[in-house]
């Protein structure tokens, strides 16, 4: 009696070895990721618990206490993690608390110099408490750390034009738009409109003098 040979070479349970190779690779994969994990320093678990909770944007306002418990944690056990400083700053902010917020964002700078973030986010408070030139040095700063940011450009072209120095905001907002920065164009595009209109005010007066 002869044996019939299997046509099935492919396993049933994996619905063909390609499959059976991509289910391993995936295990193998989430078993890396999770070691890795598992690996991490305490404060980095912390520090990622607070941020899941800030992107998430449900029930935003609890989450924001959480964040600020799982940052404030990972601060007790690594007083030096500065980028837990730079994000704690945000939740501060939201919440009006300037001084705390300013005092995070320096001790980010401290730590880490390098972080043109920490700059921006520091000249936002100073613009939003109307200390507009130190809120100009901050973003020179930022510009200095990482100059192909529009919107470093952008926020000092707002803080200049907080001064009227219209010339140095139009500088600013001239290099945001190259930089695709939408909000230095549409501020380049007004400055340019009023002072076309101002020269057409200036035409008229001459006219009736």
């Amino acid at each position: 009696m002869k044996l019939k040979k299997s046509k099935e070479i492919m396993p049933k349970s994996c619905g063909g070895w390609f499959v059976c190779i991509l289910a391993i690779l995936l295990l193998l994969i989430v078993s890396f990721l999770s070691i890795r994990y598992i690996l991490l320093p305490k404060e980095e678990k912390l520090y990622r618990k607070g941020m899941s909770q800030l992107n998430n944007v449900t029930l935003i306002y609890e989450r924001k206490f959480a964040a600020l418990e799982y940052f404030n944690e990972a601060l007790e056990i690594n007083p030096d993690y500065w980028i837990v400083y730079r994000e704690r700053s945000q939740i501060y902010l939201s919440l009006a608390r300037y001084d705390d917020a300013i005092s995070d964002l320096t001790r980010a700078i401290e730590l880490n110099p390098s972080s043109s973030k920490s700059y921006y986010y520091r000249g936002n408070i100073y613009f939003e408490l109307e200390e507009y030139e130190k809120a100009i040095e901050d973003y020179g700063k930022a510009i200095s750390v990482y100059p192909k940011s529009g919107s470093y450009y952008n926020a000092r072209g707002d803080a200049y034009r907080k001064l009227d120095n219209i010339e140095k905001a139009k500088a600013d907002y001239y290099k945001g738009c190259k930089l695709k920065e939408g909000s230095a164009c549409g501020s380049l595009k007004l400055i340019i409109l009023n002072e076309k209109k101002g020269k057409i005010e200036n035409q008229k007066k001459v006219v009736i003098f």
